[in-house]
């Protein structure tokens, strides 16, 4: 039998060695505190000896040894004298005891005599380690570079604190492991066989309680099961797509994950309603107002100005065109007129506040909101999964997606919320998790981590998508952000006719990434295209009359949709009824 280890040490990372310390050995410092001086005097006597099958990491190592210590190290095939080796802990194994059984985000620093072995779980990690690395090493009194002991041993490159089990399987291959972003990683195992996962996935839940894990929730959609175990900082989320044949398990820090039970303990007070903010150019900014007054609002829109000129041909050949003008001001007064015509009479808005994705369309209204209005409303959460996206394959291609600009959106978000709200609650969702909300179940069915590891060259390729469900009318009201064509196939594939939804709002403000498989199966009955007039009734991908683009043909010509909004202006419709409120 195959076994698969997940082990976490105990110890977070956190070691810097102070500079400059008393004693003698080794060149200075604390005997007991200091193992191996590395370089002295722009010098050292160590080469690098790498296992790794990328030599671009043996090349990332010595640069940020030379950095620090200002010493010259080479990169050889074998040693000749004083080594630091770096490789997987399985090529490792014969190297001065190191443990061969670390794997996935874990990795061991030890000496061997004077030479020093630096192993990692799997190769992805080897470049975190090597960050962490630079802070080790520390100059000592007489001017040379040491590493402590104090960094010896397994450690983890995420900030967890508990062991998680291992998983045990016959039949299904680990693919490599992922870094999902915000201290989350991913191991996917393929190749699943369906007769005996059932019971290999519950022997791990049972190991995971035997271990002290707690479930908080789980889920079953169309055969496809997820589950949500916590323990201490710790939480471990697992996704068993049954047609897919994959087991996939995302570990990482814990996060605020909502109440275990449908909220009941609430005064209703209106009747929830589904908006669309109207904007002065095509953003997604949909509001929900819930039973009891309060406020989920979808993403928002621009954070700049900008003149953006529509230009298509129609269908009798002539080119039309009409520009807007986006006045970012403007929008955000949109959306805060509307919050506060809507809240209960006497109080500050309730609002929970969901991204889709880290496109600046998308997200980069948030910070100049808050700075504006924060003092005016409450936020009480954000929603949010938002990839690493250094190690996604972003800019690939034709794209021109720049992971350091959109990270800085990314940043930009989560500094506003905790400075403007330092107690806000941080959602980050997993698909198949429910978040229940006063008379609402909010259900998450795509993120970025059921693409992987499809390469996204894109940001549509990370968008969300999510499904909320109201208790008393049981209507349903499915939103797609941004999701690409590929994200699109995939959760018609995993979940089926489930998908059947009453309000819809179709991918990428209706210009393309949706597919007919997974519109035919929503088969909705009003539709928010998050786009303005113009090019909802001029552009042929939104009419569906260029070719390949019959996802939205299909609704346009449904005659089961009643409405189509765009945010030319804003829109309301009452859930219950599906009617537009006048």
């Amino acid at each position: 039998m195959k076994k698969l280890i997940i082990l976490f040490a105990a110890a977070v990372i956190g070691m810097v060695f102070a500079a400059g310390c008393g004693g003698s050995g080794n060149g200075g410092g604390s005997e007991d505190a200091v193992s191996l001086v590395l370089a002295k005097d722009n010098a050292t006597d160590y080469s690098i000896v790498s296992y790794f099958s990328d030599d671009s990491i043996a090349d990332e190592y010595k640069t940020t040894l030379t950095i620090k210590t200002g010493a010259q190290f080479t990169v050889a095939k074998e040693a000749s004298g004083k080594a630091i080796y770096i490789g997987t802990a399985k090529e490792l194994a014969g190297k001065g005891g190191t443990d061969p059984g670390i794997t996935y985000s874990q990795y061991e620093i030890r000496a061997n005599g004077d030479d020093l072995i630096i192993s990692v779980g799997t190769e992805v990690m080897a470049k975190d380690v090597c960050g962490l690395l630079r802070a080790m090493i520390v100059k000592l009194d007489d001017g040379s570079f040491a590493i402590s002991s104090e960094s010896f041993g397994i450690k983890n490159v995420c900030e967890i604190s508990e062991v998680v089990p291992m998983f045990e399987t016959e039949s299904g291959e680990m693919q490599e492991l992922h870094d999902c972003g915000f201290d989350h990683y991913e191991v996917i195992y393929s190749g699943m066989d369906k007769s005996g996962a059932d019971a290999e996935i519950a022997a791990y839940e049972k190991q995971l309680s035997d271990a002290g894990y707690t479930l908080f929730q789980e889920n079953e959609i169309a055969n496809n099961r997820f589950m949500t175990y916590t323990k201490g900082d710790t939480e471990i989320h697992c996704n068993y797509f049954y047609l897919m044949h994959e087991f996939r398990i995302i570990y990482g820090k814990l996060n605020y994950l909502g109440p275990q039970t449908p909220v009941t303990d609430y005064e209703k007070v209106t009747e929830p309603t589904i908006s669309e903010i109207g904007m002065s150019e095509s953003v997604q900014c949909n509001v929900i107002q819930l039973a009891d007054g309060s406020f989920v609002i979808i993403d928002g829109g621009w954070g700049s100005d900008a003149d953006k000129t529509y230009s298509y041909k129609n269908d009798a050949g002539e080119t039309v065109e009409k520009t807007y003008h986006r006045d970012y001001k403007a929008d955000m007064k949109a959306l805060w007129d509307f919050l506060e015509s809507k809240a209960p009479q006497g109080t500050k808005p309730q609002v929970t506040w969901m991204i889709t994705h880290a496109d600046p369309d998308h997200i980069c209204l948030f910070p100049p909101f808050l700075k504006e209005y924060s003092s005016k409303f409450d936020l009480k959460t954000i929603i949010y999964n938002f990839p690493n996206l250094y190690n996604i394959g972003l800019g690939t291609g034709s794209s021109t997606n720049d992971p350091v600009t959109f990270t800085g959106y990314i940043t930009a978000f989560i500094d506003s919320a905790n400075t403007y709200y330092p107690d806000v609650n941080h959602y980050i969702y997993h698909t198949g998790q429910k978040l229940y909300l006063p008379g609402c179940e909010l259900e998450f069915l795509m993120s970025h981590e059921d693409f992987w590891p499809h390469e996204m060259s894109w940001m549509n390729d990370t968008s969300g998508a999510w499904r909320f469900t109201f208790d008393d009318s049981k209507k349903t009201a499915f939103f797609l952000g941004d999701c690409s064509e590929g994200m699109n196939n995939m959760m018609a594939q995993i979940f089926g006719d489930y998908l059947k939804s009453d309000i819809f709002q179709p991918a990428h403000h209706g210009s393309n990434g949706g597919t007919l498989a997974l519109y035919r199966l929503v088969d909705p009955e009003v539709c928010f295209w998050t786009c303005a007039d113009f090019p909802f009734y001029n552009d042929a991908r939104h009419t569906g009359t260029k070719e390949g683009w019959d996802f939205n043909a299909f609704l346009r010509n449904s005659q089961k949709v009643k409405y189509h909004f765009t945010n030319s202006e804003t829109h309301t419709l009452i859930v219950s009824t599906l009617e537009e409120e006048k």
